[in-house]
């Protein structure tokens, strides 16, 4: 497959490498009912997405990538549109007479958490008529898992739903059998490549890599967890605010931690018993500009920030305007740890034998921040080569 430390070419039309293209096998279907995809922009570039397969073989598809919650759809958005999502609800897409059967199916692209967080947080996605397939059958995906069986790939649903609308549209079939091929390569190149990089481990004498600096430059890591809530104003969600901004230095022990005063509106009362805050302890919090002048103070030009998930990372980037480098340990696990299912922090934790540190903090915050610098020190143990 070539040598692990060169690119592949990659195709620029269905964003695949090259030895694994789509584009040749996709017949372009003339589909009347358009089809928009709302895309997760996470989405976009998944080595095993299936909505670049209806965006090359569907005439009549728009697909926008979402960045971020609003509350009015496109402009351009066809009249008569409806939601075909399985939840909030929906009727029956094969029950509606012909009369009152949609002009544009809008379908939500991307795991079912990020489809999920898309439908909440967009209100005008909430307003279509919700429909869902009757009787979907077990979904052809064999890479991702589903949460519950009837959950279809895009592509699924897409064909699915336009052979009941159009069923005389010829070719809607073939982009199944595209989907089909495509999760064969994928396997296929997983495994070889796999059995390759066990084979260059052995060579190597070990099997598991974690990010140098976790190990080279510890006085710099810096790890973080961030709590936010939805940001309101007139028109509806726009986005999250930090709320609550904590942090530590493992290697010094330093401690960083600052509730926030919320700027649009404050958290419901069943939101601050999740995250474990009081409105009060809010409302005593410091400014987002004072958050930002105190984080530069903690956290210098140099650091290395460090997080379990992406949420946290997000709000660094965007609340905190951090632009210096940052890494998932959730990706550094999984890259040390091939073989293993990741799952939960807490699934990890347990799973590792760990004993998180506490670290004082409010709320849940303790709890989180102290489970991501044990999972830290695990990953620095796997790094020095001790065990795992």
């Amino acid at each position: 497959m070539g040598s692990p430390d060169i690119p592949r070419p990659v195709c620029h039309r269905c964003h695949k490498p090259q030895v694994l293209c789509i584009c040749d096998r996709i017949t372009r279907v003339q589909n009347r009912t358009a089809v928009w995809i709302i895309q997760h922009h996470r989405e976009r570039f998944h080595p095993i997405g299936t909505a670049r397969i209806a965006r090359l073989g569907l005439e009549n598809l728009q697909l926008r990538v979402c960045f971020g919650p609003t509350a009015e759809p496109p402009s351009d958005l066809p009249a008569g549109a409806a939601l075909l999502y399985p939840g909030g609800e929906p009727q029956p897409l094969q029950s509606l007479p012909p009369g009152r059967r949609p002009q544009a199916l809008v379908l939500i692209d991307g795991t079912w958490s990020h489809a999920h967080c898309i439908h909440r947080d967009n209100l005008w996605l909430q307003r279509l008529p919700h429909y869902q397939l009757a009787q979907p059958g077990s979904g052809r995906y064999r890479i991702r898992r589903a949460p519950e069986p009837g959950y279809l790939s895009t592509i699924e649903a897409v064909v699915q739903a336009l052979s009941f609308l159009e069923p005389d549209t010829a070719g809607l079939s073939g982009l199944v059998d595209v989907f089909d091929s495509m999760i064969d390569d994928q396997l296929g190149f997983v495994t070889e490549k796999h059995a390759g990089r066990r084979q260059r481990a052995r060579r190597a004498g070990t099997h598991r890599t974690v990010p140098r600096v976790f190990t080279a430059q510890p006085s710099s890591l810096v790890v973080v967890y961030g709590e936010s809530s939805r940001r309101m104003d007139r028109r509806g969600p726009s986005g999250r605010e930090v709320v609550q901004w904590t942090a530590v230095r493992p290697a010094a022990g330093a401690v960083f931690e600052r509730l926030i005063r919320p700027e649009c509106s404050s958290p419901s009362a069943r939101h601050l018993g999740h995250m474990g805050l009081s409105r009060e302890a809010l409302d005593q919090g410091v400014s987002v500009d004072e958050l930002r002048r105190d984080w530069e103070g903690f956290c210098g030009r140099g650091d290395v920030v460090v997080a379990w998930n992406q949420s946290s990372l997000d709000l660094l980037r965007r609340e905190l305007l951090h632009q210096g480098p940052a890494l998932l340990l959730k990706a550094a696990y999984c890259n040390a740890h091939p073989d293993r299912r990741c799952g939960t922090l807490d699934e990890l934790i347990d799973r590792e034998g760990l004993a998180p540190p506490s670290i004082a903090l409010q709320g849940r915050a303790d709890r989180r921040l102290g489970r991501a610098v044990a999972l830290l020190g695990l990953l620095q143990r796997i790094g020095r080569g001790g065990a795992g």
